[in-house]
Formats: structure tokens, sequence, C-alpha cells
């Protein structure tokens, strides 16, 4: 099929599609890219979700997606996304999302570190209740995340006000089910985000509604410790820790913890579908209960209540487990209630009007695992996953006083499986020691609690309706061996493949809290736990030390071992060791070098490249490991003139940011794709660009406009722009994040801006200030006055010159190193960079 222009679904901001005007970039996944648009007949926001070319060539799945889109439309639930529309458009599939003016969980939990549990029941009340919706429609969401729970409005100053904001669960299927039944799965397309995904999903057994009560426990287990709960290295570990590892316990990351609370994310994280809760909302009203909490969420959150899903039953001690589904794709729902006891009704359903089905037949033997994806599903661009530090611990405990429960059962270890070691004969991914297919339970006494009277109304504690571990079966070592060979090999292959396609550093990155990068100079992330050294008020220059012709972008590794200076003329990156003070190597670039970028774990350099002719717009990937080049993305347009410019990384490494001086756009680029996602732009001539230490907004210094334009990247659109100086050649932030400061280098000042009143200072910073950059401690700025050939020092406070140091002929960039002693000045045309040092 011809995909025509939008074959790498990139689309220009005002362009109308199927009769809907593009606004801005909101996000970009492994199956899809979604932009912000409005709806000209209606004049609404909308969602534009687009489709990867490779699915939506294929015609079954287009034919499939077109009734899944339906299925997903019928959904009416005040707490599921509305889906508007769904067509194809210029040989692309879309489809029509309300939009969501506010943020994802994802970006809430890398924000506050974790949720407390209060928080955690209103918001999850909400998503359960969408859940348990889709699930009587016989959908499974497949993919439950805190990226896929959408929230309205914004934190006040009390805090998250959830009583003022919307709850929305999104994603439910318009591209997961539909590539599920054309076999369209790879490792980049996984059906579920893996460090949430049901042990039966990535064995490919048959999957229901009880998958998505595993995710849902996983998100919980998350929200609440500030970390995923099967953290592993990589994706092969993370996938056999979902099959084998127990789940670990909330109580070892958080403390005071009450052991029902414990127990609940136990059983919801269960290995076998059947000892999980049987629906969402019981797992939710199961926490709740264990943390002592009312039912007093909003009920805008979740105001329509959902009929008691047929076919549930309560399991209690001694009984087995019943593996099959309880939601059938067709045909009527079957059950099954224990002889001699009426059902309990779901949590939220005090009448218990759901009739009793027949007794269910013996279940048949379980089957064996084998591993191997499901389908696939998207992997989140702007902020997957992760643990973030969790704050201090103040006043109050962060958990209630545990409420008194019955003891949870436990059973008796049957031996832990074959390590991946074992079977492949290679060292083991994971080498704590794992129990294969059940739930391990907190210790504690082996009697098995009676049965329980049945309870009409939600009770106070988890007695009514908790799930007891799985019973020990005797005799299944004997199976082991051969079944986790084939597991253990088709586990490999598709983490291999996710390796492949994706890179190994996207999940480590994203379970990391972000870091502010202290300048806008070296776009580097300073280590967490080294201390901030006071700057000095007059610096020394340290030593001078010779590179390539032409220097002028600088960049340093994050452990500060090395900086590296992009030298133009020589189409050379020097490589300069910060112990030996020498330059230890080059790395060609083929196209002049100007202004480079560092990832977090300083495995990659991005150069921003751009010849003297006009040619070589491109951002070079350099492999900082074999000091190559590895792949060189093209930023240029071949209709009009291009010049990259200074380039800066988002703090949470996801995005980069590329000025193009003379197409007057912002070039956003997928670090995990190495892609461009979009152009954004900006007024005439942006020259440098800097993101604020927690990464919501950046700004870029327009050249030629006096401006400086302020980007809110969540929504990748200008916000605002403010006036300064003359010519401001760049921007740099405080790292409290309160004040920007610029270059102006026409009229020899810096305007100092405070970013919370937009009031603005000026001050002399010597002749043609260029490049501007900050001390890690945030009391003084350094200026390369170009015409000057020094160094200028303000104090920011004051803004009373300090100091000025010579340095050498033009200086053009100045950088602050990581751990803030020392600043680096490239001097373009001495060939040289002079060391000073900033603090002692």
């Amino acid at each position: 099929m011809d995909m025509g222009r939008h074959d790498q679904m990139l689309l220009e901001i005002g362009e109308d599609i199927a009769g809907y005007t593009v606004e801005s970039f909101v996000a970009r996944g492994g199956m899809a890219v979604v932009y912000k648009a409005v709806d000209k007949r209606l004049g609404r926001p909308v969602a534009l979700k687009l489709i990867a070319p490779e699915l939506a060539s294929d015609p079954t799945f287009r034919a499939r997606f077109t009734r899944e889109s339906e299925l997903a439309a019928s959904l009416d639930h005040p707490n599921v996304l509305p889906v508007y529309q769904a067509g194809e458009f210029d040989g692309m599939l879309y489809a029509v999302l309300r939009y969501v003016d506010g943020e994802d969980l994802d970006r809430v939990i890398r924000r506050r570190g974790r949720l407390t549990p209060g928080e955690t029941i209103t918001i999850f009340s909400a998503v359960a209740a969408a859940l348990d919706a889709a699930h009587e429609r016989q959908l499974v969401h497949r993919d439950v995340k805190p990226g896929n729970v959408l929230l309205t409005g914004s934190d006040d100053q009390y805090g998250m006000n959830l009583a003022q904001r919307h709850v929305y669960l999104t994603d439910f299927g318009l591209t997961k089910r539909a590539a599920d039944v054309t076999g369209l799965t790879t490792a980049g397309q996984f059906l579920g985000t893996i460090a949430y995904v049901a042990p039966e999903q990535i064995a490919n057994q048959p999957v229901d509604h009880r998958a998505d009560v595993y995710s849902l426990g996983c998100v919980l287990y998350h929200v609440l410790s500030g970390s995923a709960p099967f953290d592993r290295r990589d994706y092969v570990a993370m996938m056999w820790a979902h099959i084998s590892s127990p789940p670990p316990l909330l109580s070892d990351a958080v403390e005071n913890v009450p052991p029902a609370a414990d127990a609940v994310l136990q059983s919801a994280m269960a290995k076998r579908p059947g000892a999980r809760p049987d629906s969402c909302s019981a797992l939710i009203g199961q926490l709740r209960d264990a943390f002592g909490l009312g039912v007093d969420a909003p009920l805008r959150l979740a105001e329509k209540r959902i009929r008691p899903t047929p076919g549930v039953r309560e399991r209690f001690a001694g009984e087995p487990a019943d593996d099959r589904p309880t939601i059938k794709r067709t045909g009527p729902p079957t059950g099954g209630t224990p002889a001699g006891a009426q059902p309990s009704p779901p949590t939220g359903h005090p009448n218990g009007s759901t009739p009793a089905p027949e007794a269910p037949p013996a279940p048949p033997p379980e089957p064996a695992v084998p591993a191997g994806p499901d389908s696939s599903a998207e992997t989140t661009l702007l902020a997957s996953p992760g643990p973030a530090d969790a704050p201090a611990a103040t006043g109050a405990p962060y958990y209630p006083a545990p409420p008194e429960v019955a003891p949870w059962t436990t059973g008796a270890d049957s031996g832990p499986p074959p390590s991946l070691g074992d079977v492949l004969r290679t060292p083991s991914p994971s080498p704590e020691p794992e129990v294969a297919f059940r739930a391990e339970a907190p210790a504690a006494p082996t009697e098995k609690r009676p049965r329980p009277e049945p309870e009409r109304d939600t009770p106070q504690t988890l007695l009514s309706h908790r799930r007891d571990p799985e019973p020990p079966r005797p005799g299944t070592r004997s199976w082991r061996i051969p079944v986790l060979a084939g597991v253990v090999v088709l586990v490999i292959l598709l983490g291999v493949a996710a390796f492949i396609v994706l890179g190994p550093d996207d999940d480590n990155d994203s379970n990391n809290a972000a870091t502010p990068t202290p300048t806008a100079g070296a776009s580097v992330t300073p280590s967490a736990t080294a201390s901030i050294p006071a700057s000095l008020a007059q610096p020394t220059v340290q030593k001078t030390i010779p590179v390539g012709r032409g220097p002028q972008g600088i960049a340093f590794a994050p452990d500060n071992r090395f900086v590296y200076v992009a030298n133009s003329d020589s189409r050379t990156v020097s490589v300069v060791d910060t112990e030996e003070l020498g330059q230890v190597a080059t790395i060609p670039t083929r196209d002049q070098p100007q202004y480079l970028a560092i990832n977090r774990d300083g495995t990659k350099l991005y150069v921003s490249t751009h010849n003297d002719n006009g040619t070589g717009n491109t951002v070079a990937v350099v492999d900082t490991k074999t000091r190559q080049v590895t792949k060189r993305i093209n930023v240029g347009n071949p209709d009009q003139p291009s010049n990259p410019y200074a380039l800066a990384l988002s703090p949470d490494g996801a995005l980069l940011y590329v000025p193009d001086h003379e197409r007057s756009v912002i070039t956003v680029i997928g670090t995990a794709q190495e892609q461009v996602l979009m152009t954004l732009g900006v007024k005439p001539k942006p020259h440098w660009v800097t993101f604020a230490p927690d990464g919501r907004s950046a700004y870029v210094a327009d050249h030629e406009s006096n401006l400086i334009s302020v980007i809110d990247t969540a929504k990748t659109t200008v916000t605002a722009t403010i006036p300064v100086g003359k010519s401001p050649h760049s921007v740099a932030v405080t790292p409290d994040g309160t004040t920007a400061l610029t270059a102006n280098f026409d009229v020899d000042t810096s305007s100092v801006v405070d970013l919370k009143t937009k009031n603005v200072r000026t001050v002399n910073v010597g002749k043609n200030p260029r490049c501007v950059a900050v001390s890690a401690d945030g009391r003084h700025a350094y200026y390369a006055a170009t015409g000057d050939g020094r160094l200028t020092v303000i104090d920011i406070k004051t803004l009373r010159r300090t100091a000025s140091l010579a340095v050498g002929q033009e200086p053009w960039v100045v950088a602050v190193s990581p751990d803030g002693y020392t600043g680096w000045v490239s001097n373009r045309a001495s060939n040289t960079v002079s060391v000073v040092t900033l603090a002692r």
C-alpha cells in the first residue's frame, strides 16, 4: 500500500487530517503517535491517534481495527476515555479520542515519588470501575499501567486536589486486540507493558479479565512503593520474574504497611489467575479495608456502578482454584459456588443479587506454561513508568496502623525451579531463589482459617473477600525441567528481540528519577549523591588545553571523567581526560560539529552538525565506548536552508530538542527511536534551548526576535514569550528553576528573568557575550564574552560583577562540570579550552 507522505506519521502543525487540525505533538509509542488537534466542525480539542504504518498496511488488521474501534467506542462509562471516531486518511489509520487537559499517572509518580493509600484508593476506584465495565463487554484491556491513567487538571497548593479532578482510563484495545488476531507481534510491540504484564500473557495462554487484575495489582504496588514490583536488569529477567518469582512485599519497600495490605497485593499478583480477586473493584475494596479507609472517594470519579461479573465466586482455604476464564468470548459465562455456601457479593454491590450458577466440573490438569508473546502493546515515549526516590517521612507514619485481620495462609514450599542458568548453562539473570507458578505470602501461622459467614455489606476487614494462596500441588516437579526449558527458550527469544528493538537503556532510564541538568552549556546529569560545592566569587584559570580547530560545544561525561569538545573546523570531537587534563582521542564526525549533548549514562553523545556550504544538517549519534558515529538523524529540510544549533536533552533523557536557526523551529527527536518526532515553530532564529530542572518547561533563546520562548514540554506548545535584550545567543536556568539568564550578544548584557513574576533585570557582562552558564549552587553566572576574550562572573542575587578572567581568543561556550568544581571554556580562535576552578 502507498502510505504517501505520512509513512512516518509525521504531521505539520496546522495540517488538516480528516476534518481535524493538528495543534501539537503529544506522545509516540511503539504502535501509534498521538497529536492534539481541533475538531473543525465542533471546535473542540481532541486527541488524534495515528496507527503505525506496518500495522495499518495489513488488511486483516485494518478490518479488525474498525471492529475493535466500534467496540471501544461503545463503552459508556464516566471513567473510560471516549472514542469519538476512527477511520482512514491518506493511507493512515486513525482514531479520535477526548483530549484530556491534565497529566498521566506516570508523570505524577515521577514527580511525587509515590502516592498515599488514600490517594491510591480514590484514583483506582475509578480505574477499577472502568475495567469492570470493559470486562462486562468481554473487553480485556491488557495494558493497565500508570501511563494509561489520565487525570484532568493539576495539583494545587494543598496537593493532588482529587476532589476537583476526573480520572480516565485510556487505550482500550484500539490497536492491541487487532494486532493480536493478525499475529503482528514484535518485541517493541509486546501486548502489555512488560513491567505490569500477567504471566499468562507472557506464556501465550488464554487471557481473560484476571490478567487485568494482575496488572492492576502491579500498578498498585508501583504507586504505593515508588517502583515496579518485578524490576530487573533487562526484559528477559523481568519476564522470567513475572512467571516464577514470588511477588515482593510492599512492607519491604515502605514502612508501617499493614500485613493485610501485603496479603491483598500478593493475591492480586498471584501467578495463577484463579488465585486472584474476582474483579478489579473487589481488589480495590480489599485494599481499602486493609488500610482501614472508608468508602469516601468522590462519586464523580466513578459515578456508574457496575453489575456483578457473572460466573465469579469466592474461594476459601483448601478449595482447588478454578482457572477457567470467568468471562468467555462466546457463549454464556459459567462458574460455581462451593457446596453449602452462598456466593458473596462483589464489593460495592450490597444487594448480592447475582444468581448462583451451576457447580462447575472438576478443573482439568493445569497446562505447562510456555513463554511467548500474546500480542503487542505500545511502549511509552515521554515517560516510561519507573521508580522515583520516595519523599522523606515526616510527622505521622506514612501508613495508618494496621487493622486487625486473620492470619494469611501459607503452603509448603515445593522447591525452587531451575534458574535460567541451570537450563541454558549460563549465569542466571536473577540470582535469588525463585518459586514457580505460585504466590508467596508473608510469614504467618500455617493453620487455615475457617470459612467465614457470607456478608452482604462491605466488610471492615479483609475476612469476607480475600483469597488464600494456592495450596501446594504434589507431584509436579517431574515436568518442571522440560517445561521450564521451553519457557526459557521462548522468553529468551522475546527478550533478545526486545533488547534489539528497544535498546537496554529505555527501561533502566525510565526506572530512575529525573535529575535536573545544572547548566545549559553542559547537558549532563550530576550524581544524585554528590555534594554541591560553594562557588567562588573570583575563580582562577587552572590550565589551557589544545584541542582541534574551531572548538565550540562542550559536554561532560556524567562521571566527570571525560569532556567532549566539538571542533567545527577540524570536523572532529576531542575527548579530553579530566584527570590528565589533556586530549586523549578524537572522534571524526564527517560534517562540521557545532554543539553537543550527552545522555544520562554517558553512552551516547549527540552532535549537531552543519557545513559552511549549507549541507550536513544532522544530529550525529556517537557511541562513546567505540568513539564512532553510529547514526545520523536528518533534521534539515531539502526545500529550505537549515542549521541545527545548541541542542539539549530533557532531564529524563527521552527527548532531544534541536533549535534550527534557519527554519525557526525546534526539532523534537525521540532518543529511544533515534528519529524525528515532530517540529515546533518558534520565533525567528532560535539559537539555544535549555530545560527547567523538573523538565516541565523548556526555554529557547530566539536570536533575532529578542525573546525567550517558553515551551510546555508535556503539550509541546509555546505557552509564552518573554522580551529580553537584543540578540540573545544562549539561555540558562538556575538549579532551583526560578531564574533564567540570557547572553545578549549585540548589547553586551544579560537579561535576568524571574520566571514566576516575569520581571527582567539587566546587567552588563562584557563585550559580545555568546554563552551563559550557572554554578552548581546557583549563586554565580558565567559569561563567555567573545569580543573581550574573557570570562565574566556575576553574582546572580546582587547582579554585581565579581570577576573577569582572561581566557583564549573568541571564547564560545562555557560549561560547568557535573561536580560543580570546574568550568570549561572553548576558545574558538585559539583552538583551546580553558579549565577554570569554580569551587574548592
